[in-house]
């Protein structure tokens, strides 16, 4: 903590964590922009809702009906119909209505179906055994993002009820308004909002998908004359359709769970606090450190503990930062002189040595969408405050050997000699002398596995330095990956994955970490829920 509070400076904002390619744009910018039609927010056919992040162009946008954008909707293809939005329906309207049956409550569902986010056909009938919310949604929409939020948080609470529950998303439309959905779409949305372990249907890029005509054909069978979105339809685990919601209104879908099932239910699914908010989490029970001063002497720390200190340093593990700070017990390690700087090598590390460090961190709550502790460059600095007017000067950076052990701790091995010719200014130990380091940790943001594997496959192939066997090798492997991935077969997927994973390290290619990582998301994908 000490070092991340006192200079943060060099390495601290180059941390990569693959990120997603959605990851940091603003939801109000990429979902907002140019929002036709109509969307709903929670108890907007009442009153209005309170606008968070999920903001407008306007003040208020609980209603999204945007009679005055009709030429615009027009050019997008958007038509207004009864004050609703109907896109990609053209067909629809000319033919003859449907009779509703299939679509009304107390009906049996309409057993519709189309690609899930992994290119698997499903079917509605695929739920037969839960309840099945469906959520009809694009991804233009305001108020289906800020419901979406909630929809991990609302299917874990209502399964730990005892009720079995699973979310049937159909996103119809990508964030422009009238572009159909296509397998990507729903892969995004649903590692956005943690919906992996669902089968997230898509128009799979038809403009005339059918999936589009449902949000219509539901309102129409339910007598409502001004169809939108988010449109929420609960079926039972018979198939029977138990109630239809217009806006983004779980309460009102718990409350139809409840009143249906006998359970207790009594969240409040507009409250934020239900979203929940990702942190790495340290062991303060866990941590250890060995390394050797520039005059030799072997200073080790066993600890456990996250903080630890001796007669020669601070180990810490708090604060972002794995760190050892000499400064705190030794005090300056330089002094100016006529003839220059006079280091006490006492005071200083042995940059030649390895330095071992050891702690733990976990991500805090469980997330629903596969994040893991992930470790920057060490930085080294030479901190004085009595002679650099600064009071630290950044001296250079090692790449740790990071061991992910089974107890769940981490282990850190560098030694900054290896990275000299490329990452030191200075030509010889004394430039270069440090009395402190630290090495960043942070989570990294979860990724589309199923695009990743296709990503990577083209990136192979493309790859010269890859003999055309070990191409098509990993093409293969990837393709198998991304088969079971769609058969929900967690375990052999991770298993394809992995095998691609060691080929492409036998070829000596960078790549091979690409194909780790999906191996890991996926395994842990079969660690959560599997009913």
């Amino acid at each position: 903590m000490l070092l991340l509070d006192r200079y943060l400076i060099h390495l601290r904002g180059s941390l990569s964590g693959g990120k997603s390619p959605y990851e940091g744009e603003s939801l109000r910018r990429a979902l907002a922009s140019g929002v036709i039609g109509r969307a709903l927010w929670p108890g907007s056919r009442a009153k209005e809702a309170r606008v968070t992040e999920f903001d407008c162009d306007e003040p208020k946008c609980n209603v999204m009906d945007r009679r005055a954008l009709l030429v615009k909707g027009a050019v997008s293809g958007a038509i207004v119909v009864g004050g609703g939005l109907l896109t990609g329906v053209g067909t629809a309207l000319g033919a003859a209505k449907p009779s509703g049956y299939g679509y009304r409550v107390g009906d049996q569902a309409a057993d519709f179906g189309g690609y899930d986010q992994y290119m698997k056909p499903r079917k509605m009938s695929n739920n037969l055994g839960s309840w099945t919310l469906i959520d009809l949604c694009p991804v233009w929409c305001p108020p289906c993002n800020a419901s979406a939020r909630f929809q991990f948080g609302f299917t874990n609470y209502i399964r730990s009820q005892g009720i079995p529950f699973h979310m049937q998303p159909v996103v119809v439309e990508t964030r422009n308004p009238g572009e159909p959905s296509t397998r990507l779409t729903a892969e995004q949305w649903a590692v956005m909002y943690e919906l992996e372990r669902e089968a997230l249907m898509h128009d799979n890029g038809d403009p005339n998908s059918p999936l589009r005509q449902l949000f219509f054909q539901y309102a129409q069978a339910n007598n409502n004359p001004t169809p939108g979105y988010p449109t929420y339809v609960l079926v039972d685990p018979n198939g029977v359709i138990r109630d239809y919601v217009l806006g983004a209104d779980l309460n009102a879908v718990q409350a139809s769970l409840a009143s249906l099932t006998g359970k207790t239910l009594n969240k409040d699914w507009t409250d934020e606090s239900l979203i929940p908010a990702y942190a790495v989490q340290v062991d303060p029970n866990v941590g250890s450190a060995s390394f050797k001063l520039w005059d030799g002497t072997a200073v080790a720390l066993p600890g456990p503990s996250g903080h630890i200190e001796n007669q020669y340093c601070i180990f810490d593990t708090s604060g972002d930062a794995v760190s050892i700070d000499l400064w705190s017990k030794l005090g300056d390690p330089v002094t100016a002189s006529v003839s220059g700087p006079v280091r006490n090598p006492s005071k200083e590390f042995d940059l030649h040595s390895p330095i071992t460090m050891t702690f733990k961190a976990v991500i805090s709550p469980v997330p629903g969408s596969f994040r893991k502790i992930t470790v920057d460059d060490a930085g080294f600095l030479e901190y004085a405050p009595g002679y650099y007017p600064g009071g630290a000067v950044g001296k250079g950076s090692a790449t740790p050997t990071t061991t992910f052990n089974l107890d769940g701790s981490i282990r850190l091995t560098y030694t900054a000699s290896d990275f000299f010719s490329t990452r030191w200014p200075g030509s010889n130990d004394n430039d270069r002398a440090s009395n402190e380091t630290f090495v960043p940790y942070d989570m990294t943001s979860p990724i589309l596995p199923y695009q990743s594997a296709l990503d990577l496959t083209d990136s192979v192939n493309a790859d010269e330095s890859l003999s055309s066997t070990t191409q098509s090798t990993v093409a293969s492997l990837l393709g198998g990956g991304c088969a079971k991935l769609g058969n929900r077969d967690y375990a052999g997927s991770a298993q394809q994955f992995a095998k691609a994973q060691s080929t492409l390290a036998a070829a000596g290619s960078f790549r091979a970490g690409s194909a780790g990582d999906i191996k890991d998301h996926v395994a842990w994908l079969g660690t959560q829920y599997n009913s």
